[in-house]
C-alpha cells in the first residue's frame, strides 16, 4: 500500500525507482500503467489525467511498459510479437482481423508494421536472424530485448521498464544502458525499476526510493546515492 506519495518524473529523463522487496515499486508501476486503480489521488501523463483510463487504452496516450517476466506470444516470431506493439495505432484492427489480409489497405499496413518491427529489433541490437525465430526458441537475453523492442516500436513518450536487466549478461546490460540513453536523446521519458543499483545510479538522472509503501527520498541520482537514510534503509550501509 502506498501512502500519500507524490511521484513526479521530469520529462525527457531516465528515472530510477528502487526499494527493498515489498516496498511498493510494483504497485506504483501498476497504478501508472492501469493494472491497478488508485483509491484516491490522480495520475497524469503529459499533463492529461489518465487514472480513469484502462490499461489497454493508455498506449494510445504514449505510455508503454515491459514486465518482469516477458509477456509475449511464444508460438510466433520475435518480429510478429513486436508488431503487436503497434496495434494501438490502427483503429478497429482487431475487429477487422478476419478480413484484414484481404484489404489492400490491410496488406499495405501489414508491410509497414513489419518494416517498423524489423527496425525496432535492429535498434535494440538484435541480429536480423532472430526476426523469424519463434519466441519459444530464443534465449532469455534475446527475449528480454524483444520485449523492449515491442515497447519501443510505437515511439512512446513515456516508457516503464520493470526489471529489464533480469537474467542479462554484462554485455546485454551495457546494451540496455545505451538504448535508454538514446531514448533520452529522443525525448522519451523512462521509468526503470531495477535491483542493480550500480546501473540505476550510473544511468538514471533522478532516483526515487521507496520502503514499506513510503517515500524515503527522491532527487538527482547523485543526491540520492549520498543520502544517509537511503544508504541505511536500502543500500545497507
Amino acid at each position: 500500500m502506498l501512502e500519500d506519495i507524490d511521484f513526479l518524473v521530469r520529462p525527457g529523463t531516465i528515472h530510477g525507482l528502487i526499494g527493498p522487496n515489498g516496498s511498493g515499486k510494483s504497485t506504483m508501476v501498476n497504478l501508472i500503467c492501469g493494472q491497478l486503480s488508485p483509491s484516491k489521488g490522480t495520475i497524469e501523463l503529459n499533463d492529461e489525467r489518465v487514472d480513469h483510463l484502462s490499461a489497454w487504452s493508455r498506449p494510445a496516450k504514449g505510455l508503454m511498459r515491459t514486465f518482469q517476466t516477458a509477456v509475449m506470444v511464444r508460438e510466433i516470431t520475435t518480429r510478429d510479437n513486436v508488431t503487436i506493439g503497434l496495434f494501438h495505432q490502427y483503429r478497429r484492427m482487431l475487429s477487422r482481423a478476419i478480413v484484414w489480409p484481404l484489404l489492400s489497405s490491410g496488406r499495405r499496413d501489414s508491410r509497414e508494421m513489419r518494416r517498423q518491427a524489423t527496425s525496432a529489433l535492429a535498434e535494440v541490437g538484435l541480429a536480423r536472424e532472430w526476426n523469424t525465430t519463434r519466441v519459444a526458441d530464443i534465449p532469455h537475453g534475446v527475449e528480454q530485448l524483444t520485449q523492449l523492442a515491442a515497447a519501443c516500436v510505437g515511439r512512446p513518450s513515456v516508457l516503464v521498464l520493470d526489471e529489464p536487466l533480469a537474467g542479462l549478461s554484462g554485455g546485454e546490460v551495457d546494451q540496455v544502458a545505451g538504448i535508454l540513453r538514446r531514448l533520452r536523446e529522443q525525448g522519451v521519458t523512462t521509468i526503470v525499476i531495477e535491483h542493480q543499483t550500480r546501473f540505476i545510479f550510473d544511468v538514471c538522472d533522478d532516483v526515487t526510493v521507496l520502503a514499506a509503501g513510503q517515500l524515503i527520498k527522491t532527487g538527482t541520482a547523485g543526491d540520492v546515492r549520498l543520502d544517509e537514510r537511503v544508504r541505511e534503509v536500502y543500500l545497507g550501509q
